[in-house]
């Protein structure tokens, strides 16, 4: 079940679809934890400098429940779908002043399954996920995150806390792709102020361990060794 709510600037639907298509798309999962309040804190200080839509999703995990009455199930129901939606409406009254192309979208379902169909349906280039770093691996919250880093086909901002001044970013570089769509969407957002950004180059030298000195060129050696 998907419940959409967009909140768009009025323009007709063809010229609407057709700009969002260029912008960046952004996608911010929330459920009330600090982890999402300190992502909101992240994305009001990142501030796009070209056309951007910012997609927040709330999944209202609703199990099925062994009961005599249907109206107790369909009152819990209700109730975990009104929180999801009033957690969307929280973030976009945060946000809006930032990210002026918002859509709302409230989504119910199994969390771990519905993010990876979220994702898959929206393809946005950056998605935001807050964790609960003092929570245990198993909790919840946690398993989310850790499904999203590691499954998600696109760039993932993970967010344990809120920063106080964003004051050094480290960029690792290894020419990879992954790398290398780093820094272009680094490249997108405005700071202010802005940060100092470290580069840092990554060379992976693991081969080097299977290879005993004599089996080194002597040129290479000695260059090696200066």
């Amino acid at each position: 079940m998907r419940q959409s709510e967009p909140h768009s600037a009025d323009r007709g639907p063809d010229a609407a679809n057709h700009l969002r298509e260029r912008m960046m798309r952004v996608l911010l999962f929330t459920d009330g934890s600090a982890g999402t309040r300190a992502a909101m804190m992240w994305l009001e200080r990142f501030v796009p400098t070209e056309p951007s839509t910012l997609w927040i999703v709330a999944i209202a995990h609703t199990p099925r429940l062994s009961s005599k009455s249907p109206s107790v199930l369909e009152s819990l129901r209700k109730l975990l779908l009104d929180r999801s939606r009033r957690l969307c409406e929280e973030a976009r009254a945060r946000l809006k002043d930032h990210w002026p192309d918002l859509q709302l979208d409230v989504i119910e379902g199994d969390p771990h399954e519905q993010l990876l169909r979220a994702a898959d349906h929206r393809k946005p280039e950056l998605v935001v996920l807050g964790r609960n770093a003092a929570a245990g691996p198993s909790s919840s919250l946690g398993s989310v995150a850790r499904l999203g880093g590691h499954h998600l086909e696109c760039s993932v901002l993970l967010v344990d806390r809120a920063p106080e001044s964003m004051r050094e970013i480290v960029l690792g570089t290894d020419g990879s792709p992954g790398a290398r769509e780093a820094a272009r969407l680094l490249s997108l957002f405005h700071f202010g102020p802005p940060p100092r950004v470290l580069s840092l180059g990554i060379v992976d030298a693991s081969w080097r361990r299977g290879l005993a000195a004599e089996d080194v060129a002597p040129r290479s050696n000695e260059r090696s060794t200066r």
